[in-house]
């Protein structure tokens, strides 16, 4: 005698199990920043680190995101693109520090740096300040120190896109406050590096363009730069 074996399952549709839709990936062309991905859990952050928007017809992401973040998302991780035949700008800070710009791109000619002495913090002596100022159009010419009070009704003077100012840094590689470190771990637009001992020269505020290399974007992005 055969059997006959029946095996009875619920009817009701299964419930769709839900995803998290407050975290996104973003991949493309922005104004500057580094090429490693960033995490960043605002638009100001991304406006911080990579810049403000771009025409939509150039590179569509920067809205993106700030559409994502103004319908609810919470951390996006964002990868900047550039072409592989781009350049990054790089200036010697006089024979003792060579200064790199965050990412490669023309971006970085708008970038301007003053060092000023900072002995404000004893016992640390010989403690300095590295001030970045960054332009998203072209700087000023002549260049006007847009951090200097005295500067604010002159003329010439142009608004800034974002200014870092990097105090009480120390040029002793065993000190937590080692000027490369420090640099590396907060600025968003450069990189530092120790060409030899010692703390870099006081200087005015000065295009790095004008100390080094240019950046430059190189050849249109295309999809092997992605």
């Amino acid at each position: 005698m055969d059997h006959v074996h029946i095996d009875e399952g619920g009817t009701a549709p299964r419930p769709i199990t839900g995803v998290p839709t407050d975290t996104a990936g973003f991949l493309g062309i922005t104004r500057r920043g580094p090429e490693d991905p960033r995490v960043v859990t605002s638009f100001t952050e991304f406006v911080r680190i990579f810049g403000s928007h771009l025409p939509a017809a150039h590179s569509p992401l920067p809205f993106a995101v700030e559409g994502f973040f103004l319908n609810g998302g919470r951390r996006a991780v964002i990868g900047r693109v550039t072409s592989r035949t781009a350049a990054t700008l790089t200036a010697d800070l006089g024979e003792k520090t060579r200064l790199r710009a965050a990412g490669p791109g023309a971006w970085s000619n708008g970038l301007a740096v003053k060092i000023e002495s900072d002995d404000a913090r004893e016992p640390q002596a010989g403690a300095f300040r590295l001030t970045v100022v960054c332009w998203e159009s072209a700087p000023p010419q002549p260049l006007v120190d847009p951090t200097d009070p005295a500067t604010m009704d002159d003329p010439g003077r142009a608004e800034p896109a974002l200014v870092e100012v990097h105090e009480h840094l120390s040029a002793d590689p065993s000190s937590p406050d080692y000027y490369v470190t420090r640099v590396r771990a907060a600025s968003c637009l450069v990189r530092v590096e120790a060409l030899r001992e010692g703390p870099p020269p006081l200087m005015a505020l000065t295009l790095a363009q004008t100390l080094g290399t240019p950046g430059h974007d190189g050849a249109p992005v295309d999809v092997q730069d992605y």
